[in-house]
């Protein structure tokens, strides 16, 4: 695993969210993402408010 800065795109029901400069863990081997609960609790926020105002 190292440590990261980078863009980071989420795809959620269809739809791509981005994010920029967000710090994760990347696995070298295969790819795989790891991100702290402070930042997956930002994707919650973000994601889940935009679909909200969306939805009004």
């Amino acid at each position: 695993m190292v440590d990261v800065v980078e863009d980071v795109v989420l795809r959620v029901k269809g739809r791509n969210y981005r994010f920029e400069k967000v710090k994760h863990e990347v696995c070298k081997n295969c790819g795989e993402r790891i991100f702290d609960l402070e930042t997956s609790r930002m994707f919650d926020e973000k994601i889940l408010s935009r679909r909200k105002s969306r939805a009004a």
